[in-house]
């Protein structure tokens, strides 16, 4: 595995516990998603998207 992949999957993996409501991985999907591979704004984007699903809980 790759640094890359790895991140990838810890990307992946945050996604789907933030969709979930979790405060944590949601913090953390922020904070790794801009720096990663993603843009900020296809992080800030997929953000969005979880506000209006009212699952995103702001800190």
């Amino acid at each position: 595995m790759t640094s890359r992949t790895a991140t990838e999957a810890l990307l992946d993996d945050l996604r789907e516990r933030a969709w979930r409501g979790d405060a944590e991985a949601q913090r953390q999907f922020v904070n790794i998603g801009a720096k990663a591979a993603q843009t900020v704004q296809a992080t800030s984007q997929e953000i969005d998207k979880m506000i209006t699903a009212k699952v995103w809980r702001p800190s």
